[in-house]
C-alpha cells in the first residue's frame, strides 16, 4: 500500500473476498464512496480494498487522519449496519497472515509511533457462498453504509485529534 500523498485523508479500508457473495460487501461500499462527488466539510478519503488486512498496511494507516474499516460479518440481522471504535490490540494471534484492525493499529503504533483514531463498519451479512451477487438485503443497506462513513469523517474533520467516538 503506498503511502498516503494528503496526510489530513481519512483511510478507508474495505476487504472481503468478493467471489463470496455478501462477504464482498465492503467493496461496494468502498465504489459507492468513490462514485461521490467532493463536498465542502468532506475531508479527503484515501480509498483501498483487500482481501484481507495485512502487516505492510500499517504505514499507510499511521499517517492517515482517521480510518474505517470496512467488512462484512456473519452474526446480526443481514443488513445491520454497525459501526464501533478500535484501539490498537494484538488479538489472539498478532503474527497471523492476517490481522485484525486492532491489530493492525498496533503495528501502526509499534513501527511508525502513531494509531490514528479508528473504527470498524461492518454489514452483517446474509449469504457466504460462491457467488458475485450480494443478498438483497445487503445491498440495500449499502447507502447506509455509505452515510455512516461519510458522517465519521466529518465528525474527524471536526473533532480534536484526541476524539475517538464513532458516529
Amino acid at each position: 500500500m503506498p503511502t498516503l500523498d494528503c496526510p489530513d485523508a481519512v483511510l478507508v479500508i474495505a476487504w472481503g473476498n468478493p467471489l463470496r457473495e455478501d462477504d464482498a460487501v465492503a467493496w461496494h461500499v468502498l465504489e459507492g464512496l468513490r462514485s461521490l462527488r467532493p463536498r465542502p466539510g468532506l475531508p479527503a478519503l484515501k480509498l483501498r480494498h483487500a482481501h484481507q488486512l495485512t502487516p505492510e498496511m500499517a504505514e499507510c494507516v499511521s499517517q492517515a487522519r482517521g480510518v474505517v474499516f470496512i467488512d462484512a460479518r456473519r452474526d446480526g440481522t443481514p443488513g445491520e449496519v454497525r459501526c464501533e471504535a478500535a484501539a490498537p490490540s494484538a488479538g489472539s494471534n498478532p503474527l497471523a497472515h492476517s490481522l485484525s484492525p486492532q491489530a493492525l493499529l498496533l503495528y501502526a503504533e509499534q513501527l511508525y509511533g502513531r494509531a490514528p483514531r479508528a473504527v470498524v463498519l461492518s454489514i452483517a451479512g446474509e449469504r457466504f457462498g460462491m457467488g458475485e451477487a450480494l443478498s438483497p438485503v445487503v445491498r440495500r443497506a449499502i447507502p447506509r453504509a455509505i452515510r455512516t462513513v461519510v458522517r465519521q469523517a466529518k465528525a474527524w474533520a471536526q473533532a480534536s485529534p484526541e476524539t475517538v467516538r464513532p458516529v
